[in-house]
């Protein structure tokens, strides 16, 4: 259940995260793919962890995309940014 209701949260969080019609379908198009699929239905009934997957992935990604929509995220002159970016401190500072 945790799983679907993540999925319903990404998908709103990706489609924009206010109150409009599409932002819910997109979270119920979410939910209802996690719901039915063949593998996560197949595998909570034999009690496996791996359900647990979609759980944390929808956590990990909504939380990354609604970092990644604020504007006061981090600047791009810290060296937080610099190294989510690729380079590394030292060139930064140089």
């Amino acid at each position: 259940m945790l799983g679907v209701l993540a999925a319903f949260w990404l998908g709103r969080i990706l489609a924009g995260d206010d109150e409009s019609a599409f932002a819910n379908g997109t979270g119920l198009l979410f939910a209802a793919l996690v719901a039915t699929s063949w593998w996560h239905v197949m595998l909570s009934r034999l009690g496996l962890r791996i359900v647990w997957t979609p759980l944390f992935v929808c956590g990990v990604a909504g939380f990354l995309a609604a970092g990644c929509a604020r504007d006061d995220a981090v600047p791009s002159s810290s060296p937080v940014s610099c190294w989510a970016s690729g380079c590394t401190p030292i060139r930064h500072f140089a």
